[in-house]
């Protein structure tokens, strides 16, 4: 995981909130498809589980090398636990369709997960990816967690559609609006990370 490109505004919010140790143990990264919110919650986590994290307020980085970061990076790490929709058949007007959802059978074992001393880390992290994907039933059974979470456990929540979570998870998450990057910020990227013209 390379550097994180934009956003300063949530970067900076959150880097006073780590340097501060007041870091939310509930986040909700919400704002337009594809424009990062997964990858600054993943991130985030990372930083957090990091053995050699770096910077402060202004730029602060996971090392990325450290045995931590490749976990989280490969998928592996045992504190970092990732929970995305799956697909499953819904009954419309028109019949079966599959849609992708997240079940409550799989926010039980979140929250279940949750109540467990991490592993190996001081933290454990827990990325809901498209939290408004959540069925009713699911949004419900997070919210003690949400609520109440164990030391040292973290909550990271990504929507597109923040209007499509109950207003029961909202009012339990600190909100990270997550906006387009501007032009200049997306051609430097593209110069210096993808080599590009």
């Amino acid at each position: 995981m390379g550097r994180l490109w934009g956003h300063e505004p949530v970067r900076r919010a959150l880097g006073q909130a780590l340097s501060q140790g007041r870091l939310p143990h509930a986040l909700l990264f919400h704002g337009p498809a594809g424009v990062g919110k997964r990858t600054l919650a993943s991130t985030l986590g990372q930083f957090l589980l990091c053995q050699y994290p770096r910077g402060g307020e202004e730029e602060w980085s996971p090392c990325g090398e450290c045995s931590s970061c490749r976990w989280v990076q490969a998928g592996t790490h045992p504190d970092f636990h990732l929970l995305q929709p799956q697909r499953s058949p819904r009954t419309g007007p028109s019949g079966v369709v599959r849609q992708e959802v997240i079940s409550i059978e799989s926010v039980r074992a979140v929250a279940e997960g949750a109540q467990y001393s991490p592993v190996i880390s001081s933290c454990q992290v827990f990325l809901i990816v498209r939290a408004d994907t959540m069925t009713a039933e699911a949004a419900n059974a997070l919210l003690k967690t949400l609520e109440e979470p164990p030391p040292g456990t973290y909550l990271f929540l990504t929507a597109t559609n923040r209007a499509a979570l109950l207003s029961t998870v909202l009012s339990r998450c600190v909100s990270m609006p997550v906006g387009l990057c501007p032009r200049g910020t997306v051609e430097a990227f593209l110069q210096e990370e993808k080599g590009l013209s």
